[in-house]
């Protein structure tokens, strides 16, 4: 198993399992934004989502027109999301406390527990 197909089932596998158990539990939604208006708690998610995402691109920055580029995008995106975190928490506690109580965010968590199935797909199937 390469690198790409490692890091998709990684990804793959965390990010059906965490929306699914959100899906189940909804009150748990509300729950993570209430602990995310505290700057500590998103500094730290923010210090946990920068090292993932350092941890993905140096593994697999690849910038090929295939799936692989997938992985490095959501490396990148899980390294700028950390940097938001770390460097401008008032605006990242800020943006959860107006985010908690819109309808919308159960569909970004579908959308995201969709991403993940295809990462497992590609992880185990990708070539």
């Amino acid at each position: 198993m390469d690198t790409a197909n490692l890091l998709a089932n990684i990804w793959g596998i965390s990010l059906v399992i965490i929306p699914l158990s959100l899906l189940v539990d909804p009150k748990q939604v509300k729950n993570l934004f209430t602990a995310m208006e505290k700057e500590t708690n998103v500094y730290i998610c923010g210090v946990v989502s920068f090292i993932l995402g350092v941890i993905t691109v140096l593994l697999n920055n690849i910038w090929a027109a295939d799936w692989r580029v997938i992985i490095t995008l959501i490396g990148w995106i899980a390294i700028l999301r950390g940097l938001f975190g770390m460097f401008w928490t008032q605006g990242a506690t800020k943006l959860c406390s107006k985010a908690k109580d819109k309808g919308w965010i159960q569909y970004i968590i579908l959308g995201v527990l969709i991403l993940g199935l295809i990462f497992i797909y590609f992880g185990f199937v990708g070539k």
